[in-house]
């Protein structure tokens, strides 16, 4: 089968804290992937490292036709260990990372903090990044994408004026007026109230479907997880140790919804605290 993403044994380091640990993981084209667990475990280290934003020490990672890495991955681990018997061994004697998937508009990352250039309107912002792309029919292009955001009637108002989930609505416009093949999103909603979020999933699983993009989502939220992921895999400390599959068993109604959230909320509960995921 052909992935659209393909992530074998990939290994990352800061300092002498491992904080991916052999990461395995296939994505198929269209696939809506969420990324479950505590903050720290890796989930945005392996976002930015698909958005070619962070090198890799070892391991091999594919995003569409890019490449970066390869399979040494118990080289370096044993090179690490015969490092470590030796007294002149610090925390500056890891090897640096030298593995990077190249960026690629086709691959976009929508962030948290919204990233908007403040001096510039809802229309400009969009407007900004058709123009640096060089895509032709930019006003035309942005002022679609502004109205299937539902932001039509905002687009001259600057970020200041706009609440968080419009500022979420201009990035996540953004992103799409690229019409990227996959999207990374790493918490993108939960610094917002939980109507303001509702509707936000509600657009960003409508805007997955119709385009048939593939989509890596970061969240602690057990019910944002269970909502939007065709699979859910669990992060802790840095390696997979779960995956559930809404493909193979869909949630036909809130029994099914519940049932789903218990059996993970049980999975985790060995691993944290079960407050730390909205439950």
């Amino acid at each position: 089968m052909n992935h659209e993403i393909a992530i074998s044994n990939l290994t990352k380091y800061y300092h002498n804290h491992k904080v991916l640990d052999s990461i395995t993981l296939n994505v198929k084209k269209g696939e809506f992937i969420m990324l479950l667990g505590r903050s720290g475990c890796g989930k945005t280290t392996l976002l930015n490292i698909l958005g070619g934003f962070e090198p890799f020490h070892s391991g091999f990672v594919r995003v569409q036709e890019r490449t970066a890495g390869n399979a040494k991955h118990k080289d370096l681990e044993s090179s690490l260990d015969s490092q470590k018997k030796s007294r002149f061994f610090t925390r500056s004697s890891y090897p640096k990372p030298i593995y990077q998937i190249k960026p690629n508009k086709k691959c976009i990352k929508i962030f948290q903090e919204y990233a908007l250039l403040p001096w510039k309107s809802a229309f400009e912002n969009i407007r900004f990044v058709l123009k640096a792309n060089k895509i032709p029919d930019g006003d035309k292009i942005a002022k679609k994408y502004l109205e299937i955001v539902g932001l039509h009637e905002h687009s001259d108002k600057f970020p200041s004026a706009l609440s968080g989930g419009q500022k979420q609505r201009v990035a996540i416009a953004r992103a799409m007026c690229l019409k990227p093949d996959i999207l990374l999103l790493d918490e993108p909603f939960s610094a917002l109230d939980y109507f303001i979020r509702e509707n936000l999933q509600k657009l960003i699983l409508r805007l997955s479907k119709s385009l048939n993009m593939t989509i890596v989502f970061v969240t602690h939220d057990i019910d944002e997880a269970i909502l939007l992921g065709d699979r859910i895999i669990i992060l802790h400390e840095g390696k997979i140790v779960r995956e559930f599959d809404n493909q193979q068993k869909p949630i036909k109604d809130s029994r099914d919804f519940y049932h789903l959230k218990e059996r993970i909320a049980f999975e985790l509960q060995g691993f944290e605290e079960m407050v730390e995921y909205n439950i």
